[in-house]
C-alpha cells in the first residue's frame, strides 16, 4: 500500500483544454496583429545524429533564420542532458569509450568540454542522468563489475578546476535524475530489486555528504525545480513540493480527467509568465503524438494546446506535416509561445509556430527548419 505524509491536504485541480481537439478543412486565419518587439531565438537542432544551433529573428512580420555566428560546438545528440535557464549539459560516450561532456551557456556563448571516466573506461559504466549548476557538473552512474552487485555514484566535477577534479559519492538505490537547487543535490531514485518504488537522497554539494533521504512512494515520472528553487515531483495523479530548505512536502492531487500530465514530458520549462511549459502525450486516434501544454501552479490549471484548434486540417497534415511536438518557450516580450514540432516522415526535419497564448490561440505564423528543434532559448 502506498502511503504519504503531507502538510496540506489535497486541493483539486482545475482543467481547461484549449477549445476542443476537432479539426477544420477550412483555412484558420494568421493573427493580423504585428509583433511590435524584435526579438531573437537560438534553436538547439539535432540533425543525423548531431546537435547543432540556429539562430532566428522575430520582426514584426514574420519570423526568419538569421546569419549570426554561433560559437556552439557540433556535440552527438543525446538523451542525456539537462537544460537550466541558458545553459545545458550533455553526457555522451563515444566509440572507444570515452565520456564526453559538454557544458554549454546560450546567452554567454562558452563552452566547456571535457572527458570523464578516463580511469573506469565510460564502457563500464552507464550514466543514468546528467545536471549542473555554474560552478558544477554532476553525473550519475551505474558501476559494473564482473561478479558483483551494480553500485551506484553520483559525480561531482567542479568546473573550475583544470583537471575537472571529481569526487564520487555512492548512493542506493539506482539514481534516475538530478537536480541542484539550494546548495543542495536532489537526486531521484529506484529501487529495481524489491519495492519498485522511487526516493530521493539530498547531496550538500559543498560538504559532499548525503543528509537527508525519503521514500517518496510509486511512479514518479519526472523531478524538476519550480521558481522558488523547490522540487517538484510528477505522479500521474499528483504532484508533490518538496521545500528544498526544510524538505517540507505540500501536493497537489488530480481527479482521472483533470490530470495536466506532464509526469511524462520529456521536457519542461518555466516561462516569464511563472507557468511550466511542456510536452504532453496525446491518445490514440489523436493528429499528432504530442502537443504543448501548460501548467499554472498558483492556479491549479493546465491548458492543452490541441493543433486541431489553431490550424487547419491542410496546414497541419500537408502544409507543415506536424508528427510531434518536440519543444516549446515563452516569449515574454510579445506574450507568443515558440512551438518545436518534428515533420512526419523519416527525416530531420522539423520546425517552429509561433501561437499567441490562451485564451486568443492564434496561429501567427511558422518557419521550417533543416533539423528537429530540441530547445528554444529566448534572447
Amino acid at each position: 500500500m502506498k502511503t504519504y505524509n503531507y502538510v496540506v491536504g489535497a486541493m483539486l485541480a482545475v482543467f481547461l483544454v484549449a477549445c476542443s481537439s476537432d479539426s477544420t478543412n477550412e483555412p484558420i486565419e494568421e493573427n493580423e496583429t504585428p509583433i511590435f518587439v524584435e526579438a531573437d531565438y537560438t534553436v538547439l537542432l539535432e540533425k543525423n545524429s548531431t546537435l547543432s544551433t540556429q539562430g532566428l529573428t522575430a520582426g514584426s512580420e514574420n519570423l526568419e533564420i538569421n546569419d549570426n555566428d554561433s560559437f556552439f560546438p557540433g556535440f552527438p545528440s543525446s538523451e542525456i542532458f539537462y537544460n537550466s535557464d541558458n545553459t545545458i549539459s550533455l553526457y555522451n560516450t563515444t566509440s572507444g569509450c570515452i565520456g564526453e561532456v559538454l557544458y554549454y551557456n546560450f546567452e554567454s556563448e562558452d563552452a566547456i568540454e571535457f572527458d570523464t571516466f578516463g580511469v573506469l573506461g565510460a564502457c563500464n559504466v552507464e550514466v543514468t542522468s546528467i545536471a549542473h549548476t555554474d560552478e558544477y557538473v554532476f553525473i550519475s552512474f551505474i558501476k559494473d563489475e564482473e561478479g558483483k552487485s551494480d553500485t551506484f555514484y553520483v559525480r561531482i566535477i567542479d568546473l573550475d578546476t583544470d583537471n575537472k577534479d571529481f569526487v564520487d559519492i555512492p548512493v542506493s538505490p539506482k539514481p534516475m535524475a538530478m537536480v541542484p537547487t539550494n546548495d543542495k543535490l536532489f537526486v531521484l531514485t529506484f529501487d529495481e530489486d524489491i519495492t519498485d518504488e522511487n526516493g530521493i537522497s539530498v547531496i550538500d554539494i559543498e560538504d559532499e555528504t548525503i543528509v537527508y533521504e525519503k521514500n517518496m512512494g510509486y511512479d514518479v515520472g519526472r523531478m524538476f525545480k519550480n521558481l522558488d528553487g523547490n522540487i517538484v515531483l510528477a505522479y500521474p495523479e499528483l504532484h508533490t513540493i518538496v521545500d528544498s530548505s526544510t524538505m517540507t512536502e505540500t501536493y497537489t492531487r488530480y481527479d482521472a480527467d483533470t490530470a495536466p500530465n506532464f509526469y511524462m514530458s520529456e521536457f519542461v520549462s518555466f516561462g516569464e509568465d511563472g507557468k511550466l511549459y511542456y510536452q504532453m502525450q496525446t491518445e490514440e486516434g489523436t493528429a499528432t503524438e504530442s502537443i504543448p501544454a501548460t501548467y499554472d501552479f498558483s492556479a491549479n490549471t493546465a491548458v492543452l494546446y490541441y493543433y486541431e484548434n489553431f490550424l487547419s486540417t491542410a496546414q497541419l497534415s500537408v502544409e507543415f506535416e506536424i508528427a510531434s511536438t518536440t519543444s516549446i518557450a515563452y516569449d515574454y516580450a510579445n506574450d507568443i509561445i515558440l512551438v518545436g514540432y518534428k515533420k512526419t516522415g523519416s527525416g530531420n526535419t522539423g520546425g517552429i509556430l509561433r501561437i499567441t497564448s490562451s485564451p486568443e490561440l492564434t496561429f501567427i505564423d511558422n518557419i521550417d527548419l533543416d533539423g528537429i528543434p530540441r530547445s528554444i532559448y529566448v534572447e
